[in-house]
């Protein structure tokens, strides 16, 4: 590993040796020094948990393997002998000094800096804790709904007592009423609240100012007048142009294209309609760049009234940018009563977390990056002693904006003394920009916003790491062929994304690729189609290709997908391993119980009542008609007791054991329910968890099992012959020997962030920043700020493909959805993804089977 330069960047693909790489890298440092305790000065960051405790086990069994020690590693050799070339000294050498570091990490294992950033970042502020104004022994709240919910509950509890609040609430209330919205905001509060501590609020408004009741009024009021002002200018060029055709005895079939050509575009501008005059469309531009005018059917007279109509228009395209702007105005109305409890919700997030002496993990990277500039930074390394000399950051694609700030001194200090840094990334494989990763910073490399970018520029040395030493040929080649096609629909600034797609094999074994559309037509339920088609092929895997059935894992978008396709495998004989099926709110016995324990407790409560019927039918206990019984509670208004009476079931009663644990456990002997089975037991030491703590005077059991069910799961079966089943998020990092993908089609019009900051252009008062839905921003000035939004989250589907096709180490096979035939067709044989319609033109794709194998 011949080295020039100290600002090393590996850019990895799937597959490609990276954390081989990482531990190279990491033991060419140690062992390139005679002192064993030299391994303190290395700081290697990583984004999880588990990849730190990968990396750590795997720097440890290279060390003891080089010292003569029994290891389960094979490539042991292969990693003397790099060393060896790399570093120019002996095998001997290299034995000795591992043994002698070996023995220097067993004593100092908590010196052994190869962390997570987040763990990293939450010791430096604990450090720093007095300087901080925190105190020392603050805690970390990892689930961040109980702060949320904390907060929102406080909020409304304010109402009524303090004016502002309850003004502001009110008139958001009304707001959503009169606009056929629920009435219920307090959704949309708790959303309000996790965005507060997201760092893109805290890079854009995190000064934003406490409005009052006054100061909001004074908005909604001059956002109407504005948009009153400017309906009315578009309304009296729509009458007059309308007034001049009836003057005429002209009417819209006088016109081109009629009601959707220039007499339906005046209607609009009538009507006050500023959207649709904002955006003509191509009917009304081409009657007024083309000329044409006249209907066939038009007396001679149409004409006359152009030169008048073309006034009328040119006089719309004079406000066209004002027009723009109020179109904005009236989306922004929606988010000036959020904007006006940010202050509010703001204080009392910051006085719940210091009632409880708490701190959120995205708190660190905002104290750091508020509390050091970049001046400030010699006294950081006076303090923690100048420790860290060399800086090796893993999966870098997947920083944040803020922590890249956070970790940019560490590096420049690093290198300003001489001394390495590594950072290894893909940014191909990025699919955590919701939650705040920018993968354009590992693109953009070595460029940095600091004073010290000469620095990173002067040192920086780039290497592609182009061999994939996972998948076989013919797995790569058809990546390397699809991805290279599939990203010309993206603009040249985001394709640099896949400049070094291309991979080139290490094995020799062929593999296989197959690509088939599902033709949802089948059945009223598309998911019940891919249920189809997907075990049509597990079929033919397992009992004709003799594929170990613990060898394939099928992957999902996402974990209702995941879940349905989970239980219907199970239905039909497969033995299934899946984190989503292993949920206890994904089982029916447990949900039933959960659902009876509801009712019992609100048994007027019609929509659960109906609801457990749903879930009941399953149960031997119901052998009635499902809909005939459903339509008779529903008509005749059953409670929930009289449903039972009717049934025949009987349970234990609810007044004699309060007690939840009983209770459930009761119930589901009564029902003839499995005790015995995993999901119910899990249920019941839930339960018996909730009755011995104190959190039964706080809240009832259904309340707690509402907020802590989507954890609750029985633990993963070991050793168990199955097929695997997982989100395409969850398979990140894994692979399989054979892989099935199901992705109905590339989401290329949803938005990976939903909400943005843009500058206050417009002198909106006592506003310096807005804040808006992403969506409203089409047809608007602010446009770009969409396009880019946009753009960015097509490559974000892009990106997700890509870790899905490459997981596989011998098959893959792919399943996405069929375009349904227009009117009138038999069938096609194209994705419905247009942007995927490339596939349909390589000569290996047969359209008769609408399908392909590779």
């Amino acid at each position: 590993m011949q080295i020039s330069k100290n600002f090393q960047v590996y850019k990895s693909s799937a597959g490609s040796g990276k954390t081989f790489t990482l531990a190279r890298k990491y033991l060419n440092v140690i062992l390139s020094h005679k002192d064993p305790n030299y391994f303190k000065r290395i700081l290697a960051i990583t984004f999880t948990v588990k990849a730190a405790h990968e990396m750590k086990e795997r720097i440890l069994a290279y060390l003891s393997g080089f010292a003569g020690n029994k290891t389960d590693r094979s490539d042991i050799q292969a990693m003397i002998n790099l060393l060896e070339d790399d570093l120019q000294i002996s095998q001997e050498e290299i034995s000795a000094r591992s043994n002698r570091i070996l023995n220097r990490l067993v004593q100092h294992y908590g010196e052994f800096s190869v962390m997570t950033i987040d763990k990293f970042v939450h010791g430096l502020v604990r450090l720093f804790s007095s300087d901080l104004g925190l105190t020392s022994n603050f805690e970390v709240e990892i689930d961040q709904q109980q702060i949320t919910e904390r907060v929102s509950a406080e909020l409304f509890s304010r109402v009524g007592d303090e004016k502002d609040i309850t003004e502001i609430i009110l008139a958001y209330v009304k707001h959503q009423t009169t606009r056929d919205k629920s009435w219920n905001v307090s959704g949309s509060i708790e959303n309000l609240i996790y965005q507060l501590t997201d760092e893109d609020f805290f890079l854009n408004a995190r000064n934003f100012e406490t409005l009052d009741w006054e100061s909001t009024s004074d908005i909604l009021n001059w956002i109407d007048q504005r948009v009153e002002q400017c309906k009315n200018q578009v309304i009296e060029i729509g009458n007059t142009a309308i007034n001049q055709a009836e003057n005429l005895g002209l009417t819209y079939s006088d016109f081109y294209f009629g009601k959707t050509g220039i007499f339906g575009y005046f209607s609009k501008a009538k009507e006050g309609n500023l959207e649709y005059v904002w955006s003509p469309n191509s009917r009304v531009v081409a009657t007024i760049e083309e000329n044409k005018w006249a209907s066939k059917s038009a007396p001679d007279h149409v004409l006359g009234i152009v030169e008048e109509w073309q006034s009328q228009y040119h006089k719309i395209e004079q406000i066209h940018d004002e027009i723009g702007n109020c179109l904005l105005l009236i989306n922004l109305k929606s988010q000036v009563f959020r904007m006006a409890l940010i202050g509010y919700l703001r204080q009392i997030l910051q006085s719940v977390k210091k009632e409880d002496n708490q701190q959120l993990l995205s708190d660190f990277y905002q104290i750091l990056s508020e509390n050091f500039s970049e001046e400030a930074t010699p006294f950081i390394y006076e303090r923690i002693g100048q420790r860290f000399q060399h800086i090796m950051i893993d999966e870098f694609q997947d920083t944040s904006k803020l922590q890249w700030l956070n970790l940019i001194p560490l590096v420049e200090n690093a290198l300003a003394e001489g001394n390495s840094t590594l950072i290894v990334g893909d940014a191909k494989q990025s699919i955590y920009r919701f939650r705040g990763s920018e993968p354009q910073q590992f693109v953009e490399l070595p460029t940095v916003a600091r004073e010290s970018q000469l620095l990173f520029t002067s040192e920086y040395e780039s290497h592609v790491l182009e061999f994939n030493y996972r998948s076989a040929p013919s797995i790569i080649k058809f990546n390397n062929r699809f991805f290279k096609d599939l990203v010309n629909a993206l603009p040249q600034s985001l394709a640099s994304t896949y400049k070094d797609v291309a991979q080139k094999h290490i094995k020799k074994d062929g593999g296989s690729v197959r690509f088939d559309l599902v033709d949802t037509s089948q059945s009223d339920d598309a998911l019940l189609d891919f249920f189809n088609a997907i075990e049509s092929r597990l079929n033919q895997m397992t009992r004709i290709e003799k594929i170990p059935i613990n060898d394939i894992c099928i992957l999902f978008r996402t974990n209702k997908e995941a879940s349905f396709i989970a239980s219907k495998l199970i239905e039909a004989g497969y033995p299934v391993a899946s984190d989503e099926s292993l949920l206890l709110e994904n089982n029916k016995d447990v949900m039933l119980l959960i659902l009876t324990l509801r009712c019992v407790d609100d048994p007027l409560n019609h929509f659960l009542v109906q609801k457990w019927i749903a879930y009941a039918k399953h149960s031997k206990k119901i052998n009635q008609e499902l809909h005939t019984l459903a339509l008779s509670c529903y008509r005749d208004k059953w409670s929930f007791t009289k449903l039972l009476t009717q049934l025949g079931l009987y349970l234990p009663d609810r007044h004699e054991i309060s007690n939840s644990f009983e209770f459930l456990h009761s119930t589901a002997i009564a029902f003839g329910l499995n005790t015995q089975s995993s999901f119910i037991q899990k249920l019941l030491d839930h339960a018996l968890e909730y009755e011995q703590s104190n959190i039964k005077y706080k809240q009832s059991f259904t309340e707690y099992w509402q907020t802590t069910a989507s954890k609750l799961s029985i633990d993963s079966p070991t050793g168990v012959n199955a097929i695997r089943i997982m989100t395409i998020h969850k398979s990140k990092g894994l692979e399989f020997p054979s892989v099935i993908v199901c992705i109905p089609e590339l989401k290329s019009k949803n938005l990976t962030k939903e909400y943005t900051w843009i500058e206050n252009t417009l002198n909106v008062p006592h506003l310096e920043h807005l804040y808006l839905k992403v969506s409203s921003l089409q047809n608007t000035p602010f446009e770009s700020y969409y396009q880019v939004e946009a753009d960015k989250s097509l490559l974000d589907e892009i990106n997700t493909l890509y870790v899905a096709f490459t997981r596989a180490a011998k098959s893959l096979d792919i399943f996405m959805k069929q375009k349904k035939p227009s009117k009138g067709a038999k069938s096609t044989s194209m994705p419905q993804s247009k942007e995927l319609g490339f596939v349909t033109n390589w000569p290996e794709w047969d359209s008769q089977s609408a399908s392909m194998t590779l």
